[in-house]
């Protein structure tokens, strides 16, 4: 299975949808991860999401999705076949 990992920073709501493909070959497993600004997004997205906690904590927001530390964010990025930044 092909791993895409996409790490968003920006609460653009709009732009998000258009960054992330909503329909990828059945041999991808999509994942993302709002941090920064963009953990106060909550509608939802393609693929598995999740919010880093710490930037969730500091900006105290309680989001919808589950959360990850650095620890497990640095696993999924080195474990990812492809890691995009939007």
């Amino acid at each position: 299975m092909h791993k895409v990992l996409y790490l968003v920073t920006k609460n653009l709501p709009d732009a998000v949808p258009l960054l992330i493909p909503h329909r990828s070959p059945s041999d991808t497993a999509l994942s993302v991860i709002l941090l920064q600004d963009a953990v106060s997004l909550t509608e939802p997205l393609p693929g598995t999401v999740y919010v880093l906690a710490d930037d969730a904590q500091a900006r105290k927001v309680a989001s919808p999705f589950p959360h990850v530390s650095y620890r497990e964010m640095l696993h999924m990025i080195f474990s990812a076949d492809c890691v995009i930044a939007a």
